[in-house]
């Protein structure tokens, strides 16, 4: 009966704490060749939408769906490189504010700093062009 009943909490245990870890470190896989991509940040509200073709970076508030406000424009577009879909990405850093935007096909980079204040989001050049962009 005793090794019955260490056998099933073992299990249980080991069932919850694996379902545990795969929720918190699930990502949704994105096809890096659509228009717009989403990142997650800190605040479950807030999402930021990127335009891979132009370099535009939305904020999304999840809290106001539906109304004025849920998508603000809080950078510009960059340029366009006249190339497809997939050009822009951005990388997540370990500050949660803070995001490394990169043209993948002019390997020029920025460091792009969100904030809920529009007024305080701005976009940082990193890294100078690598090649011209018309290489092929």
């Amino acid at each position: 009966m005793k090794k019955t009943f260490l056998s099933v909490l073992f299990c249980l245990t080991t069932v919850l704490f694996a379902q545990a870890a795969f929720a918190q470190d699930y990502q949704p896989t994105q096809d890096p060749k659509v228009r717009f991509r989403l990142f997650p940040t800190m605040d479950s509200n807030i999402v930021l939408q990127l335009d891979t073709l132009d370099g535009t970076v939305y904020m999304l508030n999840l809290s106001k769906a539906g109304q004025d406000g849920a998508q603000v424009e809080i950078l510009e577009r960059i340029e366009n490189v006249g190339f497809d879909n997939g050009v822009y990405t951005m990388y997540p850093t370990k500050d949660k504010t803070i995001f490394i935007l990169v043209c993948q096909s002019s390997g020029a980079s920025w460091i792009v700093h969100w904030d809920y204040d529009k007024d305080k989001c701005y976009r940082k050049i990193l890294g100078e062009k690598i090649c011209d962009v018309n290489v092929w």
